[in-house]
């Protein structure tokens, strides 16, 4: 009995910490997108299937987004790790996503590469009329579009990468990427948050 009273309670202390840590990084981007006039995305990656366990395919698929932010973070500023670019470069706060099945849809999880498992993200970026600095000149969405093969090809278990404009409520779409964290599906430590330092650019 003690012993369900105990891991009931760590399990809701949890739980508890984990939603004010999704209200911390809402919090954060509402004010870069509200305040700072940033521009925001919803970015989801789409993985090929990898035929490994859900701790083998997690772990790939932040390497994946990883080296995804590392190739465009080069595409707003020139030296990336430079200490002037680090207020060019954007910004990205992700994890894994699981997807919701329901009625008819059930049969997706047989079907859907790694079993519906993808990986949801909110980038942020200054606005480009407001930075000279930044190389790139066009929509984010534009350039992953035409420029696909950089970032989904043969050398990357990336299939898709899906972007929607955040233009509203940048903190309810921050919540929603981090559900799982807020759910508990995941941990802490499952949350990516990039970039970490100039070096790993």
């Amino acid at each position: 009995m003690r012993e369900n009273e105990h891991f009931n309670s760590s399990y809701s202390s949890r739980r508890v910490r984990n939603r004010q840590m999704v209200e911390a990084y809402s919090a954060w981007i509402d004010n870069l997108i509200t305040e700072q006039f940033w521009q925001g995305w919803m970015v989801t990656f789409m993985f090929e299937e990898m035929h490994l366990s859900e701790a083998g395919t997690k772990a790939i698929m932040q390497k994946e987004v990883n080296a995804f932010f590392r190739k465009l973070c080069t595409r707003f500023h020139r030296k990336p790790t430079s200490a002037a670019a680090y207020q060019v470069i954007p910004r990205l706060i992700g994890c894994p996503d699981f997807p919701v099945f329901k009625h008819a849809k059930e049969g997706f999880r047989l079907t859907a590469p790694n079993h519906g498992l993808h990986y949801g993200s909110v980038l942020i970026h200054p606005l480009m009329a407001y930075s000279r600095a930044c190389r790139l000149k066009e929509p984010l969405d534009r350039h992953v579009e035409e420029n696909k093969l950089t970032y989904c090809n043969k050398k990357s278990r990336i299939d898709r990468i899906d972007l929607e404009p955040i233009f509203a409520t940048p903190g309810a779409a921050t919540r929603y990427t981090l559900k799982a964290l807020e759910n508990s599906r995941i941990g802490m430590d499952e949350v990516l948050i990039l970039p970490r330092s100039r070096s790993e650019l």
